[in-house]
């Protein structure tokens, strides 16, 4: 009866620490992507046309997103923004979302991404030119 007991306490032990080291930080970096993806594949579309409704094209890549919140010299006269509220969110990661425009994925648009868990442009950046 005691191994029976033993052996259930090591099996719940196990079972926790296996939980807390595997599982959860695995459903952490998956809320991660998806936060990233959300923001890059939706979120910032509707404030990016609308600025190009108003202005007549999307901010450069110098302008960067700062142009939703802030009149760019060159075209405050259009401007109607600001366009996001408060402010642009920082990435899951604690960094800036990376704006370029034109776009190299999206040529005829804008790329929108976040370099994701690693700083590096990689293969784990999470871009809106993804399916």
């Amino acid at each position: 009866m005691k191994r029976v007991g033993l052996v259930m306490i090591f099996v719940t032990v196990a079972a926790v620490l296996v939980w807390l080291f595997v599982v959860r930080p695995w459903r952490v970096r998956e809320a991660q992507r998806a936060t990233a993806e959300l923001f890059v594949r939706r979120t910032i579309n509707e404030p990016l046309r609308a600025f190009r409704v108003h202005v007549g094209r999307y901010p450069t890549t110098e302008e960067g997103l700062g142009a939703l919140l802030v009149a760019p010299r060159a075209v405050e006269h259009h401007w109607r923004g600001p366009y996001v509220d408060p402010a642009i969110p920082l990435d899951p990661w604690g960094r800036e979302y990376q704006y370029r425009a034109p776009g190299r994925k999206n040529t005829s648009g804008y790329d929108v991404w976040s370099l994701g868990p690693d700083p590096s442009r990689n293969a784990d950046d999470i871009g809106n030119w993804e399916p």
